[in-house]
């Protein structure tokens, strides 16, 4: 998926739009102020530059974020605490979707024969437990 930097809406805009209107969190583009921010990880000599960041807050956001991601076959990187030091949290290119805002929620997505777990992601400290599972 490419994006215009211009000022012309693509279609790439319109559908970053409608997704951001699908879900509670936050979409994050490259040319946002926080943009830069949110894509660090604890490891910092890891710079990559998703497309796109979603911030879900709850398993709905997931699933939509999920959904787009397969739709426009993008990389698709899982954020939890952000403490994967050989940077598996974030890719180039592709969408990170950032579970740190979700706290004490289960999920879990399936895809054909693909399914995965979430429970509670986010942050970790003591006494948290965050896992992604992939069979």
């Amino acid at each position: 998926m490419e994006m215009d930097r211009g000022t012309t809406p693509t279609r790439a805009d319109a559908d970053i739009a409608e997704l951001n209107g699908r879900i509670r969190g936050n979409v994050i583009r490259p040319d946002a102020p926080e943009f830069d921010e949110v894509r660090q990880i604890r490891n910092g000599l890891i710079d990559r530059r998703p497309a796109l960041i979603v911030q879900c807050q709850d398993t709905a956001d997931v699933v939509a974020a999920v959904n787009y991601a397969r739709t426009f076959n993008l990389i698709l990187s899982i954020r939890g605490g952000g403490h994967n030091d050989a940077g598996n949290a974030v890719n180039d290119g592709g969408m990170v979707i950032d579970l740190s805002r979700m706290r004490g929620s289960r999920s879990t997505l399936s895809a054909g024969s693909h399914a995965s777990r979430v429970e509670q992601p986010g942050q970790m400290s003591i006494g948290r437990r965050s896992s992604l599972a992939w069979p």
